[in-house]
């Protein structure tokens, strides 16, 4: 991130993940693809509060989760900034199993023609109904993610359901689950 440049926060009330969480992972992905390096300061909770129109004490929820994962330190009087060792974390929290899978589905729902809103809004909205599961399961989990989005995506071209369970199908072997 350059300096000056403003840092671009949103909250989304139509999903079912807390706005504190939408906020935090939000920061650890600006974190995780160096947007916010070591020693940046993160805007104040007050202000930041005021932007998204929400309470002062859900930015602090989240800059505090923040820091109890070593993603960020706060300083009394001074503010919040994204810690030393941000980066290592970050690198490790980033799951490189998922990444090629979740590639292969992201790409796919693209080339059927989803905006990456549509596709923000249906993995935070499924990632949410299958978290129980997920737990448990993570590969299993993430194939169905996969299986579902490439069948939206076959849906909104009129594929045919063999031609969905092909298209499914290949999109789930592409990505491999481990």
């Amino acid at each position: 991130m350059t300096r000056g440049q403003a840092l671009q926060f949103s909250v989304n009330r139509r999903v079912t993940m807390p706005v504190y969480v939408q906020l935090k992972e939000q920061i650890r992905h600006l974190i995780a693809v160096g947007e916010l390096g070591p020693g940046t300061r993160l805007p104040p909770a007050e202000r930041l509060a005021d932007n998204l129109c929400i309470n002062r004490h859900t930015v602090l929820k989240a800059y505090q989760e923040l820091a109890q994962q070593g993603y960020v330190e706060s300083r009394n009087g001074v503010g919040s900034f994204v810690s030393g060792a941000a980066g290592a974390v970050a690198a490790e929290a980033l799951p490189a199993r998922v990444l090629p899978q979740l590639d292969v589905a992201l790409q796919a729902a693209l080339e059927q023609g989803m905006t990456p809103e549509q596709i923000a809004y249906l993995a935070l909205t499924r990632a949410a109904a299958l978290s129980a599961r997920a737990a448990a399961a993570p590969p299993a989990v993430l194939d169905e993610v996969v299986a579902r989005l490439a069948g939206v995506a076959a849906r909104r071209t009129g594929a045919s359901g063999k031609e969905r369970r092909r298209q499914t199908t290949a999109i789930g072997q592409k990505g491999g689950t481990g």
